[in-house]
């Protein structure tokens, strides 16, 4: 498998001199399998995928896998070229919104009005499929894939891709749970948030390669807890406890330059160094690749 970062950034793209060397599009990763091509998330990123792909000879087909949708998530989608060419295939797979009945397709839709962009999903010219998903696993190509819905303020999956014994995850946006009641309480409660905190833990069993959401440090987190987003430190315990092999710290803050995530990572490395870890530990680039 490889995983190529085309948009590693969180909330809103910042480009410019100070997000050179990490990058400053919203969340787009490719991943290819032996016979497969599969999108996570269609950030700003997602444009510059679209372009590297018109040298690929042939009609395209791809399974795009949206893990929820804040704009930060689809706002690449209608700058994503492949979806205007002809004989291109295109799934698109999105959350299920368990309370209504709007899904992913309804959403790109809305997003694509005629008031917002001057094209519309009906005049797109590729074939796409669009796909509410639950919480299962299915096959795609030569991949396995499975789903879990994780904690954010919105309906938000996290993603499993197994292909030829590699496993890569990747969480999306992405808070542990926490007890909210009174010391009191805390004892009745905590097995409840442990419960639910072990399911990402079992998304990212041993996985590979493990993508996740490390927006803020814990001091941040302290002030910005119930967001949707998880601190480097949550991130590491999440790798350690899932056995994970190598952890991508992913999602970045907007305001972080390059020199501070530069910082950021050297600490996280050197800390995991010091406790004797067993995994290995780096924040993501655009264009930065990994074979698994």
């Amino acid at each position: 498998m490889l995983v190529r970062f085309w948009g590693v950034r969180g909330s809103i793209p910042v480009p410019g001199p100070d997000t050179v060397e990490f990058g400053g599009n919203t969340s787009c990763i490719e991943v290819r399998t032996g016979k497969g091509l599969f999108v996570l998330d269609a950030g700003t990123g997602i444009r510059g995928l679209g372009m590297s792909l018109l040298s690929q000879p042939g009609p395209l087909k791809l399974h795009l896998f949206i893990t929820h949708t804040h704009w930060d998530h689809i706002n690449g989608f209608p700058f994503f070229v492949p979806i205007y060419a002809p004989g291109n295939s295109i799934d698109v797979y999105g959350p299920r919104n368990l309370h209504s009945e709007t899904g992913i397709k309804d959403v790109l839709t809305l997003q694509m009005d005629y008031s917002y962009f001057p094209v519309r999903t009906s005049e797109l010219s590729a074939t796409i499929e669009y796909h509410d998903l639950d919480e299962g696993t299915f096959e795609a190509e030569d991949a396995r894939v499975t789903t879990k819905f994780l904690n954010h303020p919105v309906y938000m999956l996290g993603y499993r891709i197994e292909s030829g014994g590699k496993t890569v995850v990747y969480t999306g946006d992405f808070e542990p749970y926490h007890n909210v009641f009174t010391k009191e309480e805390e004892s009745r409660i905590f097995e409840v948030v442990e419960h639910a905190n072990r399911r990402a833990v079992e998304l990212a069993r041993d996985a590979d390669v493990l993508i996740a959401d490390a927006q803020y440090t814990l001091e941040e987190y302290e002030k910005k807890r119930g967001w949707g987003h998880s601190a480097v430190e949550h991130s590491v315990d999440l790798a350690v406890r899932a056995r994970a092999k190598n952890l991508v710290l992913f999602h970045h803050e907007p305001t972080r330059k390059d020199a501070d995530l530069r910082a950021l990572e050297e600490r996280v490395k050197r800390d995991v160094a010091e406790r004797n870890l067993p995994i290995t530990v780096c924040a993501a680039r655009e264009g930065m690749t990994i074979e698994v």
